[in-house]
């Protein structure tokens, strides 16, 4: 256990307020933190301090008004961590063609080129139904 004068350090260095040491040694970390090697026999209680005026506000013109609220997109709260499986069945010539790629492209997979190519072709028809597009532009 950790002496009065060492518990008044700590608490100090983390600005912990003497009210909160709780048990025997609360008068022992008080009187550390005066300086006192001894807690003073009966402490008078304390006035309490006058309650802080409210701030008075700055007068400007008109208040900002708050953002628009919108809904999250469905994909705003998703955990992009967790992998969710998909079945992707492509025909021989895509699968062929999936394959030259990948032999003359370094450091390229299939599945590194096929989400990758998800991912640009999905931001971008957001863009468009976001932007009031019904059918896809091709």
């Amino acid at each position: 256990m950790k002496s009065a004068k060492e518990l008044a350090v700590v608490m100090a260095a983390n600005a912990v307020p003497v009210s909160k040491a709780a048990g025997p040694q609360a008068s022992k970390v008080a009187a550390a933190l005066a300086g006192q090697d001894d807690p003073p026999a009966q402490a008078a209680p304390k006035a309490k301090p006058a309650p802080a005026k409210p701030k008075a506000k700055p007068k400007s013109a008109a208040p900002a008004p708050a953002p628009a609220e919108r809904e999250p997109m469905p994909w705003e709260n998703e955990d992009p961590r967790i992998l969710k499986p998909m079945t992707f069945r492509p025909d021989a010539v895509l699968s062929a063609k999936l394959e030259f790629i990948c032999d003359n492209t370094p450091r390229t997979t299939k599945h590194g080129f096929i989400m990758a190519a998800a991912l640009a072709a999905a931001d971008a028809r957001i863009a468009e139904i976001l932007a009031g597009k019904k059918e896809p532009a091709h």
